[in-house]
């Protein structure tokens, strides 16, 4: 498969520089001849399987497309040569909304109502994409504290203290002890992020 589209999004992937110009080239051409414009500045090449850099010039209605270490396609990023996922930025937009949860509903807020906003409107954004994934061992140990920080501190456990309990009686359990009646909105993303935990 050469062509990856959703909506105006597109992706080119070749096995070589000839065959991904030559894929630049017919985009360009049909924009031509449709009055279609792509944009060269927005455009990037990444490399991946490679430990060196590759040095070739792809480039795009004569401009030279810029090539890149990570590239981000529909709100996933991926590294270059290993073609692991970045998921720094998921980890912020996470935290950012969880920070402000927290501060609107105060110290003496009702715990069960915290954690259903965090789960409701936090957890999305940390698992954003999670079906397709390829992580490091170090991202998901981050992605198994960032949620065990989250239980301790609605809860205000010690930063050492277990979770499991806690978890196991908020209905947050790891895929193969979730009961049936659970009724996240994140089924699917929790069974990657899960399985992957264990």
């Amino acid at each position: 498969m050469g062509c990856v589209v959703y909506a105006d999004d597109i992706v080119l992937l070749s096995v070589s520089c000839f065959g991904l110009q030559r894929l630049v080239d017919t985009c360009g051409s049909y924009g031509t001849q449709w009055d279609i414009k792509f944009n060269s500045t927005k455009s990037k090449v990444i490399y991946f399987g490679s430990a060196t850099k590759v040095l070739c010039g792809i480039s795009l209605n004569g401009s030279i497309i810029e090539s890149v270490d990570k590239v981000k396609y529909l709100g996933v990023y991926f590294e270059r040569n290993s073609g692991h996922s970045d998921i720094s930025q998921s980890f912020v937009k996470f935290f950012s909304q969880f920070n402000n949860i927290m501060a609107v509903l105060d110290k003496h807020s009702n715990e069960m109502t915290a954690l259903h906003l965090v789960k409701t409107y936090c957890l999305p954004s940390l698992l954003f994409g999670c079906e397709i994934w390829n992580l490091t061992a170090h991202s998901i140990y981050r992605l198994h504290v960032a949620w065990n920080n989250c239980f301790r501190f609605i809860f205000r456990g010690f930063w050492r203290e277990s979770v499991k309990v806690l978890q196991y009686y908020c209905s947050s359990l790891p895929v193969k002890e979730k009961t049936p009646q659970r009724d996240d909105v994140i089924k699917s993303c929790d069974v990657v992020l899960y399985d992957s935990l264990i």
